[in-house]
């Protein structure tokens, strides 16, 4: 099964394939040349003020939404597969010497999330697993500036729901062949049966 440690270690696998080129079309769309790559993605929650790079990347899951169903499959199977959905926040942090500057700059590092993972939204998982992101589900969210020494620091997220197929593996305790039921020579068959 994948878990949110499995969901979190595709998400940071697209982001940091993904992320330089949307942020490299962003460039050219906007004629931004000082709109850098992402020096850091963290595949955890982070302290604003533990960052020593930036721009900078954080991958939170803070829940997990629920089961959408589950197939049993059949009884000499080693799997069973489950569906969930894991609600997956991708956490922006920018610094600027100007407030517009940095508010700006926010904006553009959401918007290259946004499109990174609405463009390729299968996520990488191992053969068996399926994690897609659902584009219905996606919000964003800003936080106000801050001030940091001389510097300007905006934070925002982008959250979405990651929709998963996962495949609990276990060891069939029957084995691969179907068992063999004795019949005692003392039982003595019913008697709907012998009339």
């Amino acid at each position: 099964m994948l878990g949110p440690e499995g969901v979190t270690r595709a998400v940071s696998q697209h982001a940091k394939a993904l992320l330089p080129g949307r942020l490299a079309n962003l460039r050219t769309r906007y004629a931004a040349p000082g709109l850098e790559d992402f020096a850091a993605v963290y595949s955890d929650e982070v302290n604003a003020l533990s960052i020593e790079k930036f721009p900078a990347l954080a991958i939170v899951i803070p829940r997990t939404t629920g089961k959408i169903g589950n197939r049993q499959t059949d009884i000499d199977m080693t799997f069973e597969e489950y569906s969930y959905k894991y609600e997956t926040r991708l956490y922006s942090y920018a610094v600027g010497d100007s407030a517009g500057a940095t508010s700006l700059a926010i904006k553009r590092y959401t918007l290259a999330v946004r499109e990174a993972f609405l463009l390729h939204k299968i996520l990488p998982t191992e053969p068996g697993d399926y994690a897609q992101v659902d584009p219905i589900s996606l919000v964003e969210s800003y936080s106000e500036l801050d001030r940091t020494d001389s510097k300007f620091i905006a934070a925002s997220y982008v959250q979405f729901e990651v929709v998963t197929n996962e495949r609990l593996l276990y060891d069939n305790p029957h084995g691969t062949t179907p068992a063999e039921i004795e019949v005692g020579a003392g039982l003595e068959p019913h008697p709907y049966y012998t009339e």
